[in-house]
């Protein structure tokens, strides 16, 4: 498998960055009572379909798998419930936003689905890097005057 490339890295770096000061910068760094939610969720579906949190979480762990790639399958994983366990920490700390334990289920949901897009990028990749090498393959047999035909 090639190499990481070094924008992958840094956009990994840069986004992940985001979401680590994000809470901090809101409140200006004002550090505030630890205080954070371990209860439920009256609405679990609202909370497990929260966009926000999908959407930013997926992007997050589709890069996260993509750099990670050629380590084991536990190191993403481990990197992105980290991450969002800092996140809440950082919320409780900072006041800002909401720390609360239900939403660590959407966002290990995004990390689901960025998974599986991660997936779904290789493989799609891989596919047209095969299909690619057979399309030069055959030009290169029409070029020299054969066909598939000819044995």
């Amino acid at each position: 498998m090639p190499p990481v490339s070094l924008w992958l890295i840094a956009l990994l770096v840069v986004v992940t960055a985001a979401a680590l000061l994000a809470p901090p910068v809101a409140t200006g760094w004002q550090l505030e009572p630890f205080s954070c939610d371990l209860g439920g969720s009256p609405d679990w579906a609202a909370t497990i379909l929260n966009r926000r949190h999908l959407i930013s979480y997926g992007i997050l762990a589709a890069l996260a798998f993509r750099v990670f790639r050629n380590q084991s399958i536990w190191t993403p994983i481990i990197f992105m419930v980290a991450v969002t366990g800092a996140v809440e920490v950082e919320q409780a700390i900072f006041g800002s936003g909401h720390c609360r334990l239900r939403d660590m289920v959407p966002n290990l949901a995004a990390i689901t689905i960025g998974w599986l897009a991660a997936l779904l990028i290789a493989r799609l990749r891989r596919n047209s890097d095969r299909d690619t090498a057979r399309f030069r393959h055959v030009l290169t047999r029409r070029a020299r005057g054969r066909s598939f035909d000819d044995a």
